[in-house]
């Protein structure tokens, strides 16, 4: 056990990085329920924008970011050209 940490402090000293990130265990994202409720918002109305979208959702209730609305926008192919 205290060989496993004294190789994590060695590598994090190595990589310039922090012990604690060795520990950190990343969780995958779940945002069905966005992605189908933006596909519902913007399938009939194609000349929405992401920010159009955005204002939709918050004003249904949905707490989401912008940002998280934005990935959603281009994740599904829904960016418009200008």
């Amino acid at each position: 056990m205290e060989r496993d940490a004294a190789r994590r402090s060695r590598a994090a000293g190595l990589l310039l990085s922090k012990r604690a990130s060795f520990y950190c265990v990343p969780r995958p994202r779940d945002d069905a329920a966005e992605q189908t409720r933006n596909l519902e918002i913007a399938a009939p109305r194609m000349r929405y924008s992401v920010d159009r979208i955005h204002v939709v959702l918050r004003r249904e209730g949905w707490l989401i970011n912008h940002k998280k609305t934005y990935r959603i926008y281009l994740e599904e192919g829904l960016n418009l050209l200008r």
